[in-house]
């Protein structure tokens, strides 16, 4: 409908002004011809020409509405004006189409009305139809206004019939509600009608019903007035035994052990004045209710009763007791009522005059632990028979006094055990002091109070134990509770300094021990402070006089070193001219005189390397040099090496060598084969006829913390990162006598070969190997059956070599600590990751170090408690400075929360906590490397 508008407007507004005809011919004749059709016309229009069908589909697309009428010539290039105007229609132009031809046939015609043309024009000149063109287009123009008219008609019409139609359907429908809405009326309407003469006749029966209720619930209400009296009356009954049991419980609070039975007979004397009875009592079971414990009794008679029966066995009186035990309330209204059973009861009760009882038995922490009874014992009264509601008010009441009695005891017997428990405490040697997780304070005994000078444990209990003793207010800086906590492992110190001038110059020996609960919850550490000053002034002697023979053994080191150097020159010289004139002509004497100087010199040379690689052990001079090696190839060269001298003997030497071992390992070459080759040659030695084999296997995994032996290295690794190697030199020689085996790895001990009359060697080689393999984390040990053979095994737990993802810049690191196998395993984890290393001692080494050697970075091992390293680390780090020096310092310490700050504060750069994996230690060789 809105089209037909906007199209009517359009054609309104083209009455009035120029007609726009878009003209598609591609003939110039014919399109000046069509323009001139109209200059002598009365119309005013506006042609647009377009040579092709899609030139014209063009125009059309890009403004339809701003033209009137459109005119096409049938034949043209491309597309013809028939499929040009069906495309028009396609695209819904609504537009009045004209089509003109040059040669005209009905067929032609008819085609083109069907396609939806408007209308249809020959172009015959003859019939002058130039002059006709312009009445045609004004008829065209006038019948498409006409046929939009129409249309519009048509549209309007249909929307009001479609609109009548809705309104005839709607109201048909309401009219249909409304009779079906009048129908339910009428019925309902019935029905209600009959519904009421229903009710009418029900409510005449309801009235006569309801009239005899009535009557039956006046008569009941008369009878449950009755009883809520007697209800109410049980509730003052009730209310006064709550009352009874307030004061009874308030009677207990606070009350003195001495004054315990005095409130019990109390409590029973009120019980027996709200029950009215002659006599009421308690009885404490022992465990397993076998005997009376103890008895509280009141009689309103003041007459004698159960205080004979302190300790009396329950077995003596099995009914009552196996009726207890089972937890059943004995209930007698009347004595001539027992069984024949209780005649033990029946001769006890007869002789106290006991006319009826009540004994309840009552529960402590769910096992029976005593009972209360009532007696009713008046020889003028025939009987009683206690209610139920009683029963169980009497019950609460027996809980009450009994369970407070049993916690009373308790609680003696606690007090007992805590004075106990404090006198122990307190006569202790030694000074006890109870630290919870927060350092406060908890118990201390006699000593720690006299040790600091406290004069009442009020004044340090509750308080940090760094206040109360320091008169601090942060913890102290290297504070190893901590690390108890952490650890929940005991541990043990020496005193600093400065708290032995606390201490009034006295020495401590410090034990610390972690507390835990049920669960294995630490909560709280005790700490144990032992005088050990007379035993440190023994220590201090005995220092004195190691470093005495320290200082002897550096200079017979020293010595050593010169006299060994001295006697290798003149040896080489011996042994080098022996070799030449060996190979000279001489006689049988000369040459067998020339090859005993030889072989003298070799082993002349072989005790001048003993001696001072066993005096380089001893004063702990040792060095290791890790390396990348190949294990395999070593252990060739190895037995190669050693193969002559097996040959000489005709000994078969061999070597099995596992193939699950790594092929690059992290270890020292030296050392190994200074190892091996002792082992080794002894084995050839002391074998005349046989085999040697020298075999290495991997052993099951294992951490290799587990694997130090001990160490303080802390250096925490996992299976994948480390192999365990077992090495094994097995022999068919003469073996080791039994009286020799313990001895064996002991300083100059020697074995004596068959066919000879003095030992050989001197007697160092095994002592070298225990030393070393002990100092690479290892193990050795040896089997061995006289004229059987020997087996001698040692353990080396080896770093895997591991390929670098990249190229890594070689660091020189200065390595400081006093533990040569804690030095050991971090210089394996440095050449691991291709680092070269240089171990030094003490703190004054590393300063003396610091302004001559070349390297990267320092790390240090703090592992002696007895050294200040935050103040050391201070004076390393001046020190660095006064020599123009700036490089990463690190410390590998215990974990203690409170004394990295110090360290950092101090100088150092970072600090690694011990146990630390190879892999956060790679992680801050790198993060410092760049610094380096």
């Amino acid at each position: 409908m809105q089209n037909s508008l906007m199209e009517n407007s359009d054609l309104n507004a083209a009455a009035h002004r120029s007609i726009r005809i878009l003209l598609v011919e591609d003939v110039e004749h014919d399109r000046i011809a069509f323009r001139r059709a109209f200059r002598n016309s009365s119309m005013n229009v506006e042609i647009t020409e377009r040579k092709t069908g899609i030139d014209a589909l063009t125009a059309l697309k890009e403004g339809h509405k701003f033209f009137d009428i459109v005119v096409s010539d049938y034949k043209m290039p491309g597309i013809n004006g028939m499929e040009f105007y069906q495309e028009i229609l396609r695209r819904k132009y609504n537009l009045p189409l004209v089509l003109m031809t040059g040669y005209g046939t009905e067929n032609l015609a008819i085609k083109a009305f069907k396609s939806g043309v408007d209308d249809y024009l020959v172009k015959d000149t003859a019939q002058g139809y130039l002059k006709l063109l312009p009445v045609l287009i004004s008829e065209v123009l006038d019948r498409h206004s006409e046929k939009s008219a129409c249309r519009k008609a048509e549209t309007e019409l249909e929307k009001h019939r479609k609109h009548l139609e809705e309104m005839v359907s709607a109201r048909t429908r309401e009219l249909q509600e409304l009779n079906e809405k009048l129908k339910r009326e009428i019925s309902e309407r019935k029905y209600a009608q009959e519904q009421l003469n229903i009710h009418r006749d029900s409510l005449k029966e309801l009235v006569k019903e309801r009239t005899g209720e009535l009557k039956k619930t006046n008569r009941t209400l008369r009878l449950e007035i009755k009883e809520r009296r007697k209800t109410l009356e049980e509730l003052d009954k009730r209310y006064e035994f709550e009352k009874l049991v307030a004061r009874i419980s308030s009677s207990f609070v606070n009350v003195p052990p001495e004054k315990l039975e005095e409130t019990v007979t109390s409590s029973l004397k009120s019980i027996l004045r709200f029950t009215g009875d002659d006599r009421a009592y308690i009885f404490l079971f022992s465990q397993e209710a076998t005997f009376i414990v103890k008895t509280y009794e009141y009689s309103a008679r003041k007459e004698a009763g159960y205080g004979s029966l302190n300790g009396a066995k329950n077995a003596d009186y099995l009914w009552i007791t196996n009726k207890l035990k089972a937890l059943e309330i004995v209930h007698v209204p009347n004595l001539k009522g027992l069984p024949p059973e209780a005649g033990n009861e029946r001769t006890l009760w007869n002789s106290m005059g006991i006319v009826s009882m009540l004994v309840i038995p009552i529960l402590h922490s769910g096992v029976l632990a005593g009972c209360m009874g009532l007696n009713v014992e008046s020889a003028k009264r025939t009987g009683k028979t206690w209610r139920d509601e009683d029963i169980s008010l009497l019950k609460i009441a027996g809980e009450l006094v009994l369970n407070t009695v049993k916690y009373k005891h308790s609680e003696l017997l606690i007090m007992k055990a805590h004075q106990q428990l404090r006198s122990i405490i307190d006569t202790i040697p030694g000074a006890v002091n109870v630290i919870d997780l927060e350092h406060n304070i908890i118990d201390v005994n006699l000593n720690m109070l006299k040790y600091f000078g406290v004069k009442n444990r009020n004044d340090v209990i509750g308080r940090k134990c760094y206040t109360a003793y320091k008169c601090s207010q942060t913890p102290c800086s290297l504070c190893p509770l901590a690390n108890v906590l952490k650890t929940g492992e005991p541990s043990s110190r020496m005193t600093t300094m400065e708290e032995e001038e606390m201490l009034g110059g006295k020495t401590f020996k410090i034990y610390m021990s972690p507390v835990k609960d049920e669960n294995g919850e630490i909560w709280a550490v005790v700490e144990c402070m032992v005088d050990v000053s007379d035993l440190r002034r023994v220590q201090k002697a005995l220092k004195k006089a190691k470093d005495a023979a320290d200082n002897t053994t550096r200079m017979k080191t020293e010595f050593l070193a010169r006299i060994t150097h001295e006697l290798k020159t003149p040896m080489n010289a011996i042994m080098g001219f022996a070799g030449i004139l060996l190979d000279s002509d001489l006689t049988e004497e000369q040459r067998k005189s020339l090859s005993i100087i030889k072989s003298c010199s070799v082993n002349m040379l072989a005790l001048i390397n003993d001696l001072l690689d066993i005096s380089r052990i001893e004063a702990g001079r040792v060095r290791f040099l890790p390396a990348r090696v190949s294990l395999g190839k070593s252990m060739e060269e190895l037995v190669s090496s050693m193969k002559p001298h097996a040959d000489f003997k005709k000994l078969d030497l061999s070597l099995d060598i596992s193939p699950d071992i790594p092929d690059k390992l992290i270890l020292d070459p030296l050392r190994l084969n200074q190892i091996l080759v002792n082992l080794t040659g002894n084995a050839i030695k002391f074998t005349e006829k046989g085999d040697v084999r020298v075999r290495v296997r991997p052993l099951a995994p294992e951490t290799f913390s587990e694997m130090s032996s001990g160490s303080k290295a802390d250096l925490s690794l996992s299976t994948s990162e480390i192999t365990t190697l077992h090495f094994s030199v097995r022999d068919t020689g003469i073996g080791i006598p039994v009286s020799m085996q313990s001895s064996l790895f002991d300083a100059a001990s020697q074995i004596r070969r068959p066919n000879s009359n003095f030992p050989e060697g001197s007697g160092l080689g095994l002592v070298i190997c225990k030393q070393l393999v002990n100092l690479m984390c290892g193990e050795i040990w040896f089997r061995s059956d006289k004229g059987k053979g020997s087996t001698f095994n040692f353990t080396l737990p080896l770093l895997h070599d591991r390929k670098p993802s990249a190229k890594k810049p070689e660091l020189h690191v200065l390595l400081a600590g006093n533990e040569p196998v804690s030095q050991y395993m971090l210089q394996s984890a440095l050449a691991l990751y291709g680092h070269l290393s240089h171990t030094v001692g003490s703190p004054q080494e590393i300063t003396r170090f610091i302004g001559t050697g070349t390297y990267d970075m320092l790390i240090i091992e703090i592992n002696s408690q007895k050294i200040d390293w935050i103040e050391a680390i201070r004076k390393i780090r001046t020190k660095m400075l006064e020599a123009g020096k700036s490089v990463p310092l690190i410390a590998l310490m215990p974990f203690i929360p409170t004394a990295e700050k110090n360290f950092i504060d101090a100088g150092a750069t970072a600090c690694l906590f011990k146990p630390f994996t190879l892999k956060a230690f790679d992680e801050v060789l790198k993060k410092f490397s760049a610094q380096a």
